[in-house]
C-alpha cells in the first residue's frame, strides 16, 4: 500500500505538475475508512443478527450438499446457478464464498451478512478512490473540494437509502459483491493509465473476471471502461514508448479497451458453450416481457424510486424526513448543475456519471421494477454509484468566502446524515422481517417435533414479506430441512395468494379428495402462530343471488363519498361524490358464508353515463375470513369492466386463492369500483366454477402425484393434455395459451386475453385431447399454460381455464 500511494502521487506529478494537486496520504486513507465502516456498522445495526430470509433458506440444504459433495462447487463454474434447470444465471463466485463461510462458521447468517456489508465497504472505498483520481485528471485545482467530493460521492454510497436488499438480504450479495470487483477493476484500470503499469492492468482483467462469475449486470463494465477512455482518454500522462507515435483517438480507445471487451465476449461464448445461449436470466430473449405502456410506466415508478428510495409502508410520501430527501437531493442536483455550467473540468465529471448511470441501467432493463416498499431495489444498487457520484458534483461548486465553503460542507454532511437515518428505517423493515422470519422457523420445529414421519404437509398464508423484506418466499424447502429442525422433511409445501408456481386452483378439487391424507396448516398473524385447518366440503350457502331488498340488506356504503340509491327495477345506483378521484366503496355483509365452496362473486350491472366511463376499468374485491382477520389489499381479486357493454356480469375469481379457500367462514367483502364509475348493480351471486371454466387436465396431475405441474425434457418430449369446454354456453372450438418463459398470467381466469400471453395451439373441437411437445416452448424455464373457450367466430367466450404449469428444461443447445 505505501508503494501503490507514492506511485498515486507520482502520477499527479506526471499530469499536473509538483505541488499543484492534494497529495493521498495513507492516514487520510485509513481514517476515511474507518469512519466509513462505522458509519455503516451504524446504519445496519438494526440487522446484525442471526436470521435468513426468503431465499437465502434456498441455499442452506445446497450448501450441506456442497460440503459433502466439493465437487458441485466447480460444478457451478460451467452449469446454471445451483445447478438449476430453469434458469440460465452464472454466478459460481457467489456460491463459492458461500462455501467457503458455511465451512468455517456454519449456517450463521450474520457471517454471511457481515461479508455483504465489507462488499458495500470496500465498493465505497473504490468509488471514493474513483471520483478522486478523475477529479484530479479534469485538473480540478482546489484540493480541499476534491476532498470533499471523494468523501461525500463514498459516504453517500455506503450509506444510501436503496441498499437494504442488496446488503441486508444474503441473496443480495450477487450485486454487492459484482459492483465491488466492478469498481476494484475499474480503479485499476485508471491506476494503468495514469502510471502505465502493466501490473494494475492484470489486477484490472482479473477483478473484472470475477465480477462477471458474481452477476450477470457485470457487462456493464467494458462500456464503462469504453466511456472513460472516451472522456478522459486523452487527459492521461502519455508513456515515453506512446509518445513517438500518437493514436489517433479512435485506434487508442479500441487499443485500452480491447482487453476488456476480449473478456466480455469470451464471458459470451462461455455461456453459449455451457449454456446454449449467449443471453441469460429468467429466459434467453431480449424482448420486453411486458406491453410498452406498462414497460415505460414501471421504468418511470422505479427511476423515481430509485433517486427517493423510501419505502412507502414505513415512511409516508408526506413524511418529514422524506420531503426533506426530496428538497436536499433536489439543492444537490442544482448544486451540480450549477458546479457543471461555470467549471467545464466538473461538466466533464458530471457527464460522465450522467452516461454512466444509463450504462448501469442497460444490463436490467427488462426486470428493472421497484416497488414502494423498495421490494426489487437491488436492481439499482449498481446505478446509484453514478447517482452518488452526481449528487457529489456539487461538492466542487468553487467558492471564494470561507463562510460559503463551510455552508456547503455543513449541507453535505447533512445530506449524509440524512440518507443514513432513512437507511437506518429502511433496515428497521428487514430486521422486523427477520424475527419474523425466526418465529416462522420456530413454529415450524414446533410442528414437527409433534408430527411424526413426514406425511403431506400444508402451510397456508404463511408471510412472503414484512413492508417488502422477504420472510418466507421460497424459503419452505430450506426451513424444513436439518439443522433447522431436527431431520430433513421432503413433503411440506407453502400456499399463498402471491404463489404463481403452484397451481392451486387446478388441485382445489384434488386436494378435497385427499384431504385425509393431508396435514394442512394456516399460519395465524395475530398469535404468529400455525394452527390446524381441515378441508372439508361445505354446502353452497342458500340463498345463492342477491336482488332487490335482499341486495339492499346486505351493502352498505363505506367512504363518506360513496353513494347508493335504490332504483325503480329494484337495482342499486351506485357513484361518488367526487367522482373524478374518487372510487365507490361498498361492504358486502356476508357474515358465515362458507368459503370452500365459493369459487366465485359475480355481478350483474348496468352502466350508466357512457361519456364519463373510467380510464381504469379495475374493480377490486377484498375479504376477510378466519385466516384473514381485516381487509387488506394484498388479499384481493380483481376483473375488468367491459368498455363497450352497457349490462355485462362481472366474475371475480376466488377460487384459486388459498387464503381465501382454507379460511373457513366469510367475514365479509369490500368492493371498490373504478373511479368515475357511474352504475346500477341489479344481483350479486355466488357461483361454482363447473359451469363457468373450461377444464385443461392431464394423467397423475393430483396434488399427491404431479401437483399440477407437467415436465417437459429430452427425456420426455411430449405429453398429451385432455380439455373440455363442453359446460361453456356458446363454446365451438378451444385455444391454449400460455406465458413467457418464468411469467405470470397477470390475471387469473381472465375473460380477455392478456397482451403478453403466447398462443401455442387451436382446437377445432370444444373438447378432446393434445399433444405438448418440447418444441412448442422457446426456451428453458417455467411456464403457465391454460385453454380458453372460443366461440364460431373465434371470440373468447367465457372465462380462461386454471392454469397448469409446465417445466421445460434441458432445451438442445442452440443460440437463441
Amino acid at each position: 500500500m505505501p508503494g501503490l500511494t507514492r506511485l498515486h502521487e507520482s502520477a499527479i506529478t506526471q499530469k499536473a505538475g509538483s505541488g499543484q494537486q492534494p497529495d493521498l496520504h495513507m492516514g487520510l486513507l485509513l481514517v476515511a475508512f474507518f469512519a466509513l465502516v462505522a458509519a455503516i456498522f451504524l446504519a445496519y445495526r438494526p440487522v446484525l443478527f442471526n436470521f435468513f430470509a426468503g431465499d437465502d433458506y434456498a441455499y442452506l440444504p445446497w450448501l450441506r450438499q456442497a460440503m459433502r459433495d466439493p465437487e458441485v462447487i466447480w460444478r457451478n463454474f460451467h452449469h446454471p446457478w445451483m445447478d438449476s434447470q430453469l434458469t440460465q444465471f452464472y454466478r459460481p463466485m457467489i456460491t463459492a464464498t458461500m462455501a467457503l463461510e458455511f465451512f468455517f462458521w456454519g449456517p450463521k447468517s450474520l457471517v454471511f451478512r457481515l461479508t455483504n456489508l465489507g462488499c458495500l465497504a470496500l465498493a465505497s472505498g473504490f468509488l471514493g478512490l474513483i471520483v478522486w483520481d478523475l477529479a484530479i485528471l479534469s485538473s480540478i485545482e482546489r484540493s480541499i473540494a476534491i476532498r470533499r467530493f471523494a468523501m461525500v460521492a463514498a459516504f453517500l454510497f455506503a450509506l444510501y437509502p436503496l441498499h437494504s436488499e442488496a446488503t441486508v438480504w444474503l441473496i443480495g450479495r450477487v450485486d454487492s459483491m459484482c459492483t465491488m470487483f466492478s469498481l476494484a477493476a475499474f480503479w485499476c484500470y485508471i491506476r494503468w493509465r495514469f502510471s502505465g503499469n502493466s501490473q494494475f492492468l492484470g489486477v484490472s482483467l482479473s477483478l473484472s473476471i470475477l465480477a462477471f462469475t458474481c452477476k450477470e449486470t457485470a457487462i456493464a463494465l467494458p462500456p464503462t471502461v469504453a466511456l472513460c477512455e472516451i472522456i478522459f482518454g486523452k487527459l492521461f500522462p502519455v508513456p515515453a514508448r506512446e509518445a513517438a507515435t500518437p493514436l489517433f483517438d479512435w485506434k487508442r480507445i479500441a487499443i485500452k479497451t480491447a482487453p476488456y471487451f476480449s473478456i466480455l465476449a469470451g464471458y459470451f461464448l462461455l455461456r453459449l458453450v455451457c449454456f446454449g445461449t449467449f443471453i441469460g436470466g429468467y429466459d434467453n430473449s431480449l424482448a420486453l416481457n411486458s406491453d410498452p405502456a406498462a414497460f415505460a410506466s414501471r421504468i418511470i415508478h422505479g427511476l423515481r424510486m430509485l433517486v427517493v428510495p423510501i419505502n412507502k409502508e414505513l415512511l409516508g410520501e408526506h413524511n418529514v424526513f422524506v420531503k426533506l430527501w426530496e428538497a436536499g437531493l433536489a439543492l444537490c442536483a442544482i448544486l451540480s448543475t450549477i458546479s457543471a455550467v461555470r467549471n467545464p473540468q466538473v461538466r466533464r465529471l458530471a457527464a460522465f456519471a450522467f452516461l454512466w448511470f444509463v450504462l448501469a441501467l442497460v444490463p436490467v432493463y427488462k426486470v428493472f421494477m421497484i416497488a414502494d416498499n423498495l421490494q426489487g431495489s437491488r436492481l439499482g444498487y449498481l446505478a446509484s454509484v453514478p447517482l452518488s457520484m452526481f449528487i457529489a458534483c456539487g461538492a466542487l461548486l468553487p467558492v471564494k468566502k470561507e463562510i460559503f465553503s463551510r455552508f456547503l460542507l455543513l449541507f453535505y454532511a447533512c445530506m449524509l446524515f440524512l440518507s443514513g437515518f432513512l437507511l437506518s428505517t429502511n433496515n428497521q423493515a428487514w430486521a422486523e422481517a427477520g424475527r419474523l422470519s425466526n418465529i416462522v422457523q420456530r413454529q415450524i420445529r414446533l410442528l414437527y417435533e409433534k408430527l411424526p414421519g413426514d406425511p403431506p404437509v400444508l402451510l397456508v398464508g404463511l408471510p412472503n414479506s414484512y413492508k417488502g423484506a422477504f420472510v418466507c418466499l421460497n424459503a419452505i424447502d430450506g426451513m424444513t430441512k436439518f439443522p433447522q429442525i431436527n431431520r430433513d422433511r421432503f413433503n411440506c409445501y407453502a400456499l399463498n395468494d402471491s404463489d404463481s408456481v403452484t397451481p392451486f386452483g387446478f388441485l382445489k378439487n384434488s386436494l378435497l379428495e385427499k384431504s385425509k391424507d393431508i396435514r394442512c396448516f394456516y399460519w395465524d398473524s395475530s398469535t404468529r402462530c400455525l394452527k390446524p385447518v381441515i378441508i372439508s366440503e361445505k354446502q353452497m350457502p342458500s340463498p345463492i343471488a342477491w336482488q332487490g331488498e335482499a341486495l339492499k340488506k346486505i351493502l352498505s356504503p363505506i367512504s363518506f363519498g360513496t353513494v347508493l340509491n335504490g332504483t325503480a327495477d329494484g337495482g342499486i345506483s351506485i357513484s361518488a361524490q367526487q367522482a373524478e378521484t374518487m372510487r365507490p366503496e361498498l361492504e358486502i355483509n356476508l357474515n358465515g358464508v362458507p368459503c370452500w365452496p365459493v369459487d366465485f362473486l359475480t355481478l350483474k350491472l348496468k352502466m350508466l353515463n357512457r361519456q364519463g366511463s373510467p380510464s381504469d376499468r379495475t374493480i377490486l374485491l377484498l375479504y376477510s375470513n378466519e385466516i384473514i382477520g381485516k381487509f387488506d389489499l394484498r388479499y384481493r381479486t380483481q376483473a375488468c369492466l367491459e368498455p363497450r357493454a352497457d349490462e355485462q356480469e362481472v366474475l371475480l375469481p376466488l377460487h384459486s386463492l388459498p387464503e381465501w379457500c382454507f379460511g373457513g367462514t366469510c367475514h365479509g367483502f369490500r368492493l371498490l369500483l373504478p373511479a368515475n364509475a357511474n352504475l346500477i348493480l341489479e344481483q350479486l351471486a355466488l357461483k361454482r366454477a363447473d359451469a363457468i371454466l373450461p377444464r385443461l387436465f392431464f394423467e397423475h396431475s393430483g396434488y399427491l402425484e404431479k401437483r399440477g405441474t407437467l415436465e417437459l425434457n429430452q427425456s420426455h418430449d411430449c405429453q398429451t393434455l385432455f380439455y373440455d369446454c363442453g359446460e361453456i354456453a356458446g363454446a365451438s372450438s378451444a385455444v391454449c395459451e400460455t406465458t413467457r418463459p418464468s411469467g405470470s398470467f397477470a390475471t387469473p381466469n381472465a375473460k380477455n386475453l392478456d397482451k403478453m400471453t403466447i398462443e401455442i395451439k387451436r382446437f377445432p373441437q370444444k373438447n378432446g385431447s393434445f399433444s405438448l411437445k418440447l418444441n412448442d416452448f422457446p426456451s428453458k424455464g417455467l411456464y403457465q399454460l391454460r385453454l380458453r373457450a372460443l366461440d364460431k367466430n373465434n371470440n373468447p367466450v367465457g372465462l380462461a381455464s386454471d392454469y397448469i404449469v409446465v417445466s421445460v428444461s434441458e432445451k438442445k443447445a442452440g443460440i437463441e
